[in-house]
């Protein structure tokens, strides 16, 4: 029962498998050395390992809610860390207008992302789109700026290091899109065959399935 508990949460890291399953250190370290999933943890519940994934893993621990991105009378807010973030910045006075792609429906964003070499200021956009839209057409549909100059508030894009490049790409920050030979994952002839890539199943096609394995054994005989 634990060992499938802490299978869901593989993906989160080891962190998480503490901080929302109660999981015991005997029980991580039972499975990251299982499974590869990650640095393991001491006797008092601290991650070792390699300083790159302890990072990677601290940074997917899930936000509070109160922390998440809001939209309060279509004002935007990104979330709580996003806002701390060197390259954000707060301009109350400077409110521009995202309409969504789909209905067109409008909100407005007072937060920018300012490049730290070129100083090119976008306006943050929801990186989780269009609720509303994203429920009836099974899609995430973006809010976009008239004149196209808007970013999404995902971390990935708006951390940025001392050495002016965005940390996961770094190769001197230890980077978590970088691989061991010193380039990117993605572009690394080594390292390209072990990059997992997410197939996502369409909708019609999971009940599809969850009719045919509910269905009797009469039936599909037929």
């Amino acid at each position: 029962y634990a060992f499938a508990h802490l299978s869901e949460g593989a993906n989160h890291g080891p962190n998480y498998l503490r901080d929302q399953w109660q999981a015991t250190p005997e029980e991580i370290e039972t499975f990251v050395t299982a499974s590869g999933a990650g640095p393991s943890a001491n006797s008092d519940g601290e991650l070792v390992g390699d300083p790159r994934q302890l990072r990677h893993c601290e940074k997917r621990k899930m936000l509070d809610k109160s922390d998440w991105a809001t939209i309060i009378e279509n004002r935007y807010q990104p979330n709580s860390r996003a806002r701390t973030f060197h390259t954000v910045a707060h301009r109350p006075a400077e409110p521009k207008q995202l309409s969504c792609e789909r209905c067109s429906h409008v909100l407005t964003s007072s937060w920018y992302f300012v490049h730290p070499l070129t100083c090119r200021a976008q306006v943050l956009s929801p990186g989780a789109g269009h609720a509303k839209c994203r429920c009836a057409s099974e899609r995430i549909c973006y809010f976009r700026a008239d004149d196209g100059s808007h970013k999404l508030d995902r971390s990935s894009a708006l951390e940025f290091c001392a050495h002016g490049r965005t940390r996961m790409h770094c190769k001197l920050c230890g980077g978590a899109a970088m691989c061991r030979h010193g380039r990117r994952k993605s572009r690394c002839e080594h390292c390209r065959s072990s990059v997992t890539r997410t197939v996502r199943t369409p909708k019609h096609v999971k009940q599809l399935q969850l009719v045919v394995c509910r269905a009797p054994e009469s039936v599909l005989a037929c």
